[in-house]
């Protein structure tokens, strides 16, 4: 026969692993974007010149960047803007989308994993 003290101390073992993973997400993210301002700087000209310099690669490092910050909770807005400048409005538009998009559905599959044992 099993305690009830035994169940209760294996809920809050369980909680506090689940906020605990939560936790080094949010502070994974939070990582990423403090490299990526150090990494691209936070002056336009240099991030147009890190834009041209990449090439191809631009709009995915992009649609990279978008979703991170969609997952950082970074006010979407501003990068559809910064899209805008960088590609072009169409280009640009197209790009905000998709990352916005994809950044929606990281979201998602991040707070489904990592979010349903803290509030459960």
């Amino acid at each position: 026969m099993t305690s009830s003290r035994g169940g209760a101390r294996d809920a809050g073992r369980t909680k506090r692993g689940a906020s605990l993973r939560l936790a080094s997400t949010v502070a994974a993210i939070a990582l990423a974007f403090l490299l990526v301002l150090v990494v691209l700087g936070r002056d336009g000209d240099d991030l147009r010149r890190t834009v041209d310099d990449a090439g191809a690669w631009a709009p995915v490092a992009f649609v990279a960047l978008a979703v991170g910050l969609t997952c950082a909770l970074f006010p979407f807005p501003v990068v559809a803007a910064a899209s805008g400048v960088l590609f072009g409005v169409v280009d640009g538009t197209l790009l905000s989308i998709l990352g916005g998009w994809l950044g929606a559905v990281v979201a998602f599959a991040l707070a489904r994993r990592l979010g349903a044992a803290p509030l459960a």
